[in-house]
């Protein structure tokens, strides 16, 4: 690894680790201080906002870092601002939409029922969806590090000192707790509009925004259909356990998400790294470049995520009772060490998300992407009600791991590389 990919590396695994650790201990308090039946509750309301955001968050930043990684390549200036234009607008009319959803929403709902947590909750989906466009442009020009600096790093500061705030005062709910989510990704919005303003390319004055390029409304159904079943295939399990009202499976499935989020970060990591370089070594028809950075990028995610996975075999138990209390174990390890399984299998197949959607391939990823969601929902259905967590797990392990699998498939197919280990 050259030294700049090893500081981005450093960079951006300082980032993820720090948002990592942030998400657990924020798990760990809630958990304790709410209760494993609140926190089921809120660890449900808060699977669901993602999902509703998605559309924007799931598939516009994965697009924009396509296109203007592209038109940076190419110098197309009036292309570049054309697109940066037409997304700024998609998020005003996402935000118009959602503000009147959620204002009918909650006057026509009782405080605190989960439908009115709910409407409450889905406040944050324009704060995502702002947050998710910068994000995207930013990768597109190449300044990983910076595009994951807010939600990464801003947006679990200003979270965890509103909960401070919150039991300082003695008002911790579910629903302050929602309040404080919306607070920390507004903050997590503008720092990444301030770090866009600071490194915004210059162009002529003379450069004009491109008309009629309909990239959004053509690529933007595919990317965000793919995001959507994705996050659909690690969050089915915990909408199916709250949908039952069992709040205890579904917060111990939450522990072992975050779990196969740590698992799944060296990999992560290098997906964002390798972005731009896939969508330039793709345009420059480098066929040899191509499988070189999908080689390196599945040795180093493969081999940084094994030792993750066998420490959570080896001492999952203490680690659990220790952060979360003891009560969780029981329902929590076998889930835990379910889902690292199944993401160090999908470590070992490599990087075939940016593989597939950095050169243009997004449209033959759904079909795989179907079968999997099939297959996750039918065996979820079919294992959680009777196996709690751990069936649920075992059916989001098997889905990511056939949709990875699929995913390897149409890598070697359509571009003739092979995105594995070995």
């Amino acid at each position: 690894m050259a030294a700049s990919h090893l500081k981005v590396f450093l960079s951006l695994g300082s980032q993820k680790a720090f948002s990592l650790l942030s998400a657990l201990a924020l798990s760990i308090a809630l958990a304790r201080l709410l209760g494993p039946s609140d926190y089921g509750i809120y660890v449900f309301i808060s699977a669901l906002i993602p999902l509703a955001a998605l559309p924007l968050t799931g598939g516009l930043p994965q697009l924009l870092t396509r296109e203007i990684a592209k038109h940076i390549h190419k110098q197309a200036a009036a292309h570049y601002l054309g697109v940066v234009r037409r997304s700024i607008k998609l998020n005003a009319i996402v935000t118009a939409f959602v503000v009147l959803t959620c204002t009918i929403g909650m006057a026509l709902t009782e405080a605190p029922s989960k439908s009115f947590l709910f409407f409450l909750a889905l406040l944050c989906v324009p704060f995502f969806a702002l947050e998710a466009t910068h994000n995207g442009i930013i990768r597109g020009l190449h300044r990983v590090n910076l595009a994951e600096l807010p939600k990464q790093v801003v947006q679990p500061l200003l979270m965890a000192g509103s909960l401070i705030v919150l039991v300082a005062l003695g008002t911790l709910t579910t629903a302050t707790v929602i309040s404080a989510l919306i607070f920390a990704s507004a903050g997590a919005a503008l720092v990444s509009v301030l770090i866009y303003r600071a490194i915004q390319p210059s162009f002529p004055e003379s450069a004009v925004a491109a008309e009629g390029d309909d990239l959004l409304l053509k690529s933007l159904a595919s990317f965000s259909a793919i995001a959507l079943i994705t996050s659909f295939n690690t969050q089915i399990g915990i909408l199916v356990l709250g949908t039952l009202d069992q709040n205890t499976d579904a917060a111990s499935l939450r522990i072992a998400e975050r779990a196969g989020q740590v698992v799944a970060m060296p990999l992560a990591i290098i997906n964002l790294m390798i972005a731009p370089r896939l969508v330039t070594a793709f345009q420059n028809g480098d066929s040899a470049k191509l499988q070189e950075i999908a080689k390196r990028a599945a040795i180093a995610s493969f081999g940084l995520t094994v030792p993750i996975t066998l420490t959570l075999w080896l001492f999952g138990d203490w680690l659990i009772g220790v952060s979360f209390g003891e009560a969780y174990v029981k329902a929590a390890l076998p889930a835990v060490i379910t889902v690292a399984a199944g993401q160090t299998m999908g470590a070992f197949l490599g990087s075939v998300w940016p593989l597939l959607t950095m050169t243009g391939h997004e449209k033959r990823a759904l079909g795989g992407l179907g079968i999997s969601f099939t297959l996750n929902i039918l065996l979820c259905l079919w294992l959680a009600p009777a196996y709690g967590a751990t069936g649920a797990a075992v059916a989001t392990a098997i889905s990511l791991v056939t949709c990875k699998l699929l995913f390897s498939i149409e890598v070697k197919r359509l571009l003739h590389i092979n995105s594995r280990v070995f």
